[in-house]
């Protein structure tokens, strides 16, 4: 993802509403707007939630082990949830992928580093229901607005979708970012634009 990263108005903090499985598929409506009246600690909203953080931390802890340039280098991975029966949920990263270090973005001449996501196959029942990646400290020119995702950043969840991968709907899915502190933070990409960073995952009953 390129691009300036910008303030704007709110952050939502509020649980996602639960599926409907009808005839063995989840139906996902739209809930009405805004989300305020969505903060509902189902057990199955629970579970979802755990799962996508889960995943955002193996991301990390697997990062550390498998590459010694995180600091520099942008990687990334989609989080992709199985809804099976509507009670038992399955989570698991796809590929996760190496972008640029802040050098190589300059000498190809873009404003900022860039990273792509592989999704690979998705089986039945299968969502991508978030994203994760690094901003990393070195290079960046302002650490504390790079916790926040970047305008590029936002529109990752249309990117995919038009791919024809499953999505989730914007309600169900989260943008994770790992700060140039290291610290991983969550948004949710029906939110809008957050004016601030958030203290870490969220979402949580």
């Amino acid at each position: 993802m390129i691009g300036i990263r910008y303030p704007s108005p709110r952050i939502y903090e509020v649980m996602l509403p639960s599926l409907n499985i009808v005839n063995g598929q989840p139906e996902f409506l739209a809930p009405p707007s805004p989300l305020t009246s969505q903060h509902v600690c189902s057990e199955q909203n629970a579970k979802r939630e755990a799962g996508k953080d889960q995943l955002a931390q193996d991301f990390n802890s697997a990062t550390k082990i498998l590459y010694s340039d995180t600091n520099e280098r942008e990687y990334a991975a989609a989080l992709i949830m199985n809804v099976g029966d509507g009670i038992h949920y399955s989570f698991r990263l796809s590929t996760i992928t190496a972008g640029m270090t802040w050098a190589e973005a300059s000498h190809a001449g873009l404003p900022a580093p860039e990273v792509r996501f592989q999704i690979g196959a998705l089986g039945l029942g299968d969502y991508v229901v978030g994203v994760i990646h690094i901003h990393p400290p070195r290079g960046d020119p302002n650490p504390d607005l790079n916790k926040l995702p970047s305008n590029n950043d936002w529109q990752v969840y249309n990117a995919i979708k038009a791919t024809g991968a499953h999505m989730a709907p914007e309600y169900a899915y989260s943008s994770y970012i790992v700060g140039p502190d290291g610290t991983i933070r969550e948004y949710r990409q029906d939110a809008g634009f957050p004016s601030r960073a958030t203290s870490g995952i969220n979402n949580r009953c």
